[in-house]
């Protein structure tokens, strides 16, 4: 979602993040919250995302229809197609994802709440961030409102005291949302990398108790709540609603936040698993036939004043075959392989042994988990060659032919 700020566009994405702030009857104007929903007519039912396939080189279509995803159909809405681009995207996972996140949006994030702030809260929160809200207007009770002085990391005093917000009787835990200094992962303060600034968030401590005004927390937080800044109570049975703002506007002495529906778990969802077929745009795409055929002849050939030996491998052609995988080896020897266009191959300077050969036909498509190439299931021959090692069979006949009185010509068919 891109945003107008300080002279430059910024782009927030819809994407797991902490809380930036908390909203109290105690930081927004006397008019309090409003709320609006979105036409269920409206609402639609599948969507076209248009996209970049690398593997195309074009562009193409992914329908996402909400009966095939993991919420559930109404189907009092009907057909409603809508169609939207995907910008930068080239991969049709992302492109589904895309459709899945637009369509959960639309039927369970159709809320949206529009309130005036202060000048406090309207300068930190930015379009894209989430946040929290007690409407005790909704909520039926009043457990949100404003730090007091004298707060401390493990100590914090509030506004108003436990009876005011509870009652006669307070849970025995509960969770509490307090505006402190954000932390990383290795414990250092976050700070904005522009103005080096230091970052505030909403810190969450759980199994938080009350007695009076002062919340002891759960565990240590960040650093000491600022007097004026406000918490939130959530507990079993009351949890404080969560939104993603989406516009911030300077009025003449408030700011007017407009912010959607949240729902912190849609992502898991969109981000299932899920498997592909893929598009089948050309028939050489297709998985080739193992080759047939496969003939292994022992060679022997001469090679100046020497005599070598070689294995000679020919197949018959694979439809739908671009090159062959030969893999072979001698014995328990590892394994050697080669990679050709034609249906022979020959194996240079064999030795007396056993040699098997496997033949793969490799295509012109990727797999279904586009790692590789389709490939065949290998066709597998092998052959006992002896070389030189074995004496050469018997001359089958002898013939003598007379030249002269002195000489005469010796002949006979050439052996194995």
């Amino acid at each position: 979602m891109p945003f107008w700020e300080v002279g430059g566009i910024t782009v927030a994405q819809d994407a797991p993040d902490v809380f930036a702030y908390t909203f109290n009857q105690s930081n927004v104007t006397q008019a309090g919250f409003s709320y609006s929903g979105s036409s269920l007519k409206n609402r639609p039912t599948c969507v076209s995302v248009k996209y970049f396939d690398n593997n195309l080189r074009d562009f193409a279509n992914e329908l996402v229809e909400l009966s095939g995803t993991a919420f559930k159909p109404v189907r009092k809405y009907g057909y409603n197609k809508q169609n939207i681009t995907a910008f930068a995207c080239t991969s049709r996972a992302q492109a589904n994802r895309l459709g899945k996140w637009f369509l959960y949006t639309a039927h369970n994030e159709t809320e949206v709440c529009s309130f005036e702030t202060d000048i406090a809260a309207g300068i930190t929160v930015r379009p894209g961030d989430l946040i929290k809200i007690s409407d005790p207007v909704r909520a039926g009770k009043t457990v949100a409102g404003r730090i007091s002085s004298g707060s401390t990391t493990t100590s914090v005093k509030l506004d108003r005291s436990d009876v005011d917000m509870f009652g006669a009787q307070a849970p025995s835990s509960f969770v509490l949302n307090v505006i402190t200094e954000g932390r990383n992962d290795d414990g250092s303060a976050k700070t904005d990398p522009r103005t080096g600034a230091l970052i505030y968030e909403v810190q969450v401590v759980s199994g938080s108790t009350i007695v009076g005004n002062t919340i002891t927390p759960g565990s240590t937080l960040n650093s000491a709540p600022v007097a004026g800044s406000a918490f939130a109570i959530g507990y079993e049975g009351l949890a404080l609603s969560l939104w993603r703002v989406l516009s911030v506007v300077e009025n003449e002495s408030t700011y007017s936040i407009t912010a959607l529906a949240h729902e912190k778990d849609k992502y898991s969802i969109i981000e299932a698993s899920h498997t592909f077929t893929p598009r089948d745009v050309t028939q050489l795409a297709e998985k080739p036939d193992p080759v047939t055929n496969l003939q292994l002849e022992e060679i022997l050939y001469e090679e100046g004043d020497k005599v070598l030996q070689r294995v000679a491998v020919s197949w018959q052609q694979s439809p739908r075959a671009n090159e062959y995988e030969v893999e072979y080896r001698l014995d328990n020897d590892a394994p050697e392989s080669r990679f050709v266009t034609s249906t022979a191959f020959s194996i240079p300077d064999t030795v007396k042994g056993t040699y098997e050969v496997r033949v793969t036909a490799i295509g012109y498509g990727l797999d279904p988990e586009q790692t590789g190439r389709r490939r065949s299931a290998p066709t597998i021959g092998t052959i006992a060659t002896v070389g030189k090692s074995t004496p050469p069979s018997n001359i089958a006949a002898l013939n003598i032919t007379p030249i002269d009185q002195h000489t005469a010509e010796l002949h006979w068919p050439e052996g194995n």
